[in-house]
């Protein structure tokens, strides 16, 4: 995996940080690659529960980054973010917490 999602197992947590901090740890292409496999490794491991937080003291995550999109058809970009990463969002019946600002938020993912 790259350096802008870290991704560190202690015990039974996951740790997944998005490491973006000069970008507002903004949503790029290589981020939403990169998080696809920490939650696949994240699946396949023994932990129990997987922590998503931001680098930096300013934003969790301030969205998607606009100029990593510049070049991708509106379809290109619906195929990549809704088919391959949006089953996460369906798929998963897990806690997530979230450490925003330093506080955890807690999540539980029911459809």
């Amino acid at each position: 995996m790259s350096n802008v999602v870290l991704v560190e197992t202690k015990g039974s947590v996951c740790y997944v940080t998005i490491n973006r901090p000069d970008k507002l740890n903004a949503l790029s292409w290589e981020v939403w690659q990169e998080l696809g496999k920490a939650f696949d490794a994240f699946e396949k491991s023994d932990a129990r529960v997987c922590v998503l937080s931001g680098s930096g003291k300013k934003a969790f995550v301030a969205g998607a980054d606009i100029d990593a999109y510049r070049t991708m058809s509106a379809k290109d970009f619906s195929e990549f973010i809704v088919e391959q990463y949006g089953r996460y969002l369906v798929t998963c019946n897990l806690l997530a917490p979230a450490k925003i600002f330093g506080k955890m938020k807690i999540s539980l993912n029911i459809f």
